[in-house]
C-alpha cells in the first residue's frame, strides 16, 4: 500500500509567511514611550554624530582646500597678466619634470661684488646690502589678490602669496605680515600658511634643508631667490621671529602651526636672500590695508588700475639704523587664534544647522507620503551634503586654525 503526501500550499510554507505578515515600515504602530524609546534615540543620535564628525573631519581636510583652489587659480591668471603673462617675460624657467628652477635673469650683483660688502654680526650668513638697496615701484596691495609668487621647488610648491593673515586672508592662501617688508627688500619679510587645511601650501615646509631654495617673484616682474638656513619650533607668542633683526639684511621667514593638526606651536623657517641670484634688493616698505571695501566690489581697484601707485610706508615709525634690531610691532597672525574666538560664526551656525534639518524633515516627509525611504534618501543626499559643508565652514570658524 502507497501513501501519498498531498503537495504543500507554498502559501502556507513557513519562509512565506514570514514574508506576507511582515508590516510596512510606515505601517507599523508607534513605538511605545518607554526606556527603550529613549535609548534607541539616542543610540540613533550617536550614529548621526559620528556620521558627521568623520565628514567634519574630511571637510578639514579637503573640503577646505576646493575654494583655496579655486582663488589660487584666479590669482594666477591675474598676476600672470600684471607681470607679463608668460615665464618668458619674468624669466622663470621650468624643467621638464614641472618643478621651478632658479629665475634666468641677470643678476644685480656677482659673487666678486658679494665677497666686498660687510658680513652681518647678526644675521649668520647674510650681507650688508644697504649700500645698494633701492626704491621699488610696487603697486599697492588689495586685500583678497595676489601679492607675489612664492615657489619652493624642494617640496613642489607654487604658490601666490595675498596681503594680510587675517583668517579670512589664509583661506586664500599664504599671508604677508603688513608690518614686515616686502620679500626683495632689506628687514625680515615674514609669510604665514596653513599646514593641513586650506589647500595645506605649507604641509611640507618641515621638510626643508639648509639650501633649499624659496623662489620670490614680485608684481614688478623682479625675482629673488632666498637659500634656507635653519628651521625651528617656538611658541605662539614668540613674535621676535617675524621681527627684523638686522635692518641692513635681507631676511624671509615662513611660519605656520605645529605639530600638524595643532596649533600648540610654530613652526619657523629662516632664509637669507642670496643676492647673486636676485635682483636689485629694495628698500624697506611697509603697508595698511584697506578692508573697508571688498575686492569683489564692482569699484574695487584691479592691479592694472593701480599698477603705478607705489607701496608706502604709512606708520609714523622712525627709521633705525645700525646694527640695532627694528622695533616696529608685528601684528598678531591667525594662529594666534583659539577656541571660540569668532562670535560672528554662531548666527552662521545656527542658520544653516536649522537648513539641515529642514532638508532632513522634508526628506522623511517625503518618503513618508511615497511610502519609499530609497526615494528621500536619493531626493535628499544633494542639498544635505551641500548645507553641510556650509555649516561645517562655519564650525572651523570656532575651532583654532590648527585644528
Amino acid at each position: 500500500m502507497s501513501s501519498t503526501t498531498p503537495p504543500l500550499d507554498s502559501s502556507q510554507s513557513p519562509r512565506f509567511r514570514r514574508r506576507s505578515d511582515r508590516v510596512s515600515y510606515w505601517d507599523r504602530p508607534p513605538a511605545p514611550r518607554d526606556w527603550r524609546f529613549v535609548v534607541g534615540g539616542a543610540g540613533r543620535l550617536m550614529v548621526w554624530l559620528g556620521v558627521m564628525m568623520f565628514g567634519f573631519v574630511a571637510y578639514q581636510l579637503w573640503g577646505t582646500g576646493i575654494n583655496t583652489a579655486r582663488d589660487q587659480r584666479a590669482m594666477a591668471e591675474v598676476f600672470e597678466q600684471t607681470v607679463g603673462g608668460s615665464d618668458a617675460s619674468n624669466g622663470q624657467a621650468e624643467t621638464t619634470d614641472g618643478e621651478p628652477t632658479t629665475p634666468k635673469q641677470e643678476p644685480a650683483l656677482t659673487a666678486n661684488e658679494v665677497a666686498d660688502l660687510e658680513v652681518s654680526s647678526i644675521v649668520p650668513g647674510a650681507v650688508n646690502l644697504s649700500s645698494v638697496a633701492v626704491e621699488q615701484n610696487i603697486p599697492r596691495p588689495i586685500p583678497g589678490q595676489a601679492l607675489f609668487r612664492l615657489q619652493i621647488p624642494a617640496i613642489n610648491k607654487d604658490l601666490f602669496v595675498v596681503p594680510g593673515v587675517k583668517l579670512s586672508d589664509l583661506k586664500k592662501g599664504p599671508g604677508h605680515y603688513p608690518d614686515t617688508p616686502m620679500p626683495g627688500q632689506l628687514g625680515n619679510a615674514a609669510i604665514a600658511g596653513h599646514r593641513t587645511t586650506y589647500g595645506a601650501p605649507f604641509g611640507e615646509v618641515g621638510e626643508l634643508n639648509e639650501g633649499d631654495k624659496i623662489i620670490i617673484t614680485n608684481l614688478a616682474g623682479e625675482n629673488f631667490v632666498y637659500l634656507v638656513t635653519s628651521t625651528e619650533i617656538v611658541q605662539p607668542r614668540d613674535y621676535w621671529v617675524v621681527t627684523t633683526r638686522d635692518p641692513t639684511v635681507a631676511e624671509l621667514t615662513l611660519t605656520s602651526c605645529h605639530p600638524k593638526r595643532s596649533a600648540r606651536q610654530r613652526f619657523v623657517v629662516h632664509a637669507i636672500l642670496d643676492p647673486t641670484q636676485s635682483a636689485q634688493v629694495g628698500k624697506a616698505s611697509f603697508y595698511t590695508l584697506d578692508r573697508s571695501a571688498s575686492d569683489d566690489s564692482d569699484d574695487a581697484e584691479t592691479a592694472s588700475e593701480i599698477e603705478d601707485d607705489p607701496v608706502v610706508d604709512d606708520t609714523t615709525d622712525t627709521a633705525v639704523d645700525g646694527d640695532n634690531t627694528v622695533v616696529r610691532e608685528v601684528d598678531a597672525d591667525v594662529f594666534t587664534q583659539g577656541w571660540f574666538d569668532d562670535p560672528g560664526a554662531w548666527p552662521q551656525i545656527a542658520l544653516w544647522g536649522l537648513a539641515l534639518l529642514a532638508v532632513m524633515a522634508g526628506a522623511y516627509q517625503l518618503a513618508k507620503w511615497r511610502r519609499s525611504i530609497l526615494l528621500g534618501l536619493v531626493v535628499g543626499v544633494v542639498p544635505y551634503v551641500v548645507i553641510s559643508y556650509f555649516w561645517f565652514e562655519n564650525i572651523l570658524r570656532l575651532l583654532p586654525p590648527g585644528l
